[in-house]
């Protein structure tokens, strides 16, 4: 395609820059079409020890981006009217028990980090473990009030799609997001 080396080579080296200014190891960005990978930029190091660069093959851990992922399919269970994002988390997991003496804390708020859960438990090696733990611990500030990012808050939306969907979350993102892209 004319003009996609000049692209990418743009896009090289501001992905060459973000990885300097962020001070991150390394970086990867592909491009793709329905059929094929267009192109690939890649800069830094995949493992600083060993000096390893990154190549377009390198994998990356996914982090938070299954955030994203959970966030999409939640969307999706509230316009079919199977998740109501704005009740309690104790309406949908009544198991649950969450303290909640500054108010209600929804799915919406846990989507936005601002759930008032200032303290988690992401040592837990299982989420069963992890929502276990955290009942009876109280939010430490009123829903929707203050920024506190929280993967504990995203279990348990996960476990509320899990409870209105009735399959493991990881299932649901895989039958909703992945499978449908081929």
């Amino acid at each position: 395609m004319p003009g996609l080396q000049d692209a990418f080579d743009r896009i090289g080296e501001a992905l060459e820059h973000q990885v300097e200014s962020s001070h991150a190891a390394g970086a990867a960005l592909a491009v793709t079409d329905a059929e094929e990978i267009l192109g690939v930029a890649v800069r830094g190091m995949a493992d600083v020890a060993a000096g390893t660069p990154v190549r377009p093959e390198t994998r990356f851990q996914i982090g938070s981006i299954s955030k994203s992922f959970a966030g999409i399919v939640a969307v999706q269970e509230a316009d079919a009217g199977r998740l109501d994002l704005h009740v309690s988390v104790n309406e949908i997991l009544p198991w649950l028990e969450l303290p909640e003496p500054f108010g209600p804390i929804t799915v919406h708020h846990l989507m936005q980090h601002t759930g008032g859960l200032a303290v988690g438990t992401e040592d837990a090696p299982t989420l069963a473990g992890t929502l276990w733990t955290m009942r009876g611990v109280p939010a430490t500030t009123a829903p929707g009030e203050r920024f506190w990012y929280s993967n504990d808050g995203w279990k348990i939306v996960g476990a509320c799609l899990e409870r209105v969907a009735g399959m493991p979350v990881h299932d649901l993102i895989a039958d909703r997001l992945f499978a449908p892209l081929g």
